[in-house]
């Protein structure tokens, strides 16, 4: 079910980028409206299954391999590239980068069953830079 875009996402986008929610304890996602422009939907994605809807079909695997590792890791941070497929069919890669939020106690092997029953994330995504996307290693067939 995707939903209007959330107003749980309170704090205001600076130009270009968009915020996220995500919940792993109830799969909810919350956008701001920032996001709505980047991916090109008014509608945002309700949950981290309609989220990987959204990007382009040979990143999928990759970026839920990488969220787990970043969610059962030892790091607060995370930062990693993807496309996506706009609902106007233009591809776009785009940048998130953001925190896990979980305390001291949860690292490394339990973290992965912490995240699940409630440690949420929350980020920025914009747009790729060219510049970064070199630096970042990101090369697509086109």
């Amino acid at each position: 079910m995707r939903s209007e875009v959330s107003q749980n996402v309170v704090e205001e986008d600076a130009p270009g980028f968009g915020r996220f929610l995500r919940r792993p304890s109830d799969g909810r996602l919350d956008w701001s409206p920032g996001l709505s422009p980047i991916f090109g939907s008014a509608i945002a994605p309700a949950s981290e299954a309609e989220f990987l809807a959204c990007l382009h079909p040979d990143d999928r695997v990759r970026v839920e391999r990488e969220t787990e590792a970043f969610l059962t890791g030892d790091a607060d941070n995370f930062c990693h590239g993807f496309r996506i497929v706009r609902t106007d069919g233009r591809i776009r890669d785009i940048l998130d980068r953001g925190r896990i939020e979980r305390d001291a106690e949860h690292r490394g092997a339990v973290a992965a069953e912490a995240s699940r029953r409630g440690y949420p994330y929350r980020g920025r995504s914009m747009p790729m830079p060219p510049m970064r996307k070199a630096a970042v290693g990101l090369q697509y067939e086109e």
